[in-house]
């Protein structure tokens, strides 16, 4: 699933909910270091998107990966 999720996303899709549930689930499975690299392709894809940022940030408070 995880790996499916990846796949779909890609290295540039701006799919922010995309991104959400594959950092979540990686954090979930007990992967934190995937789903940090996971968040730090997401921040670079929405880099000039501050709402998405702020989004991304506050899972990664969430989920205790900041």
């Amino acid at each position: 699933m995880i790996d499916g999720l990846e796949q779909k996303l890609g290295s540039d899709s701006h799919d922010l909910e995309g991104w959400m549930r594959l950092i979540r689930a990686r954090r979930i499975s007990n992967n934190p270091e995937k789903a940090k690299a996971s968040l730090a392709l997401a921040e670079g894809i929405f880099k000039d998107e501050p709402k998405s940022l702020e989004v991304l940030d506050n899972l990664a408070n969430e989920l205790g990966i900041k």
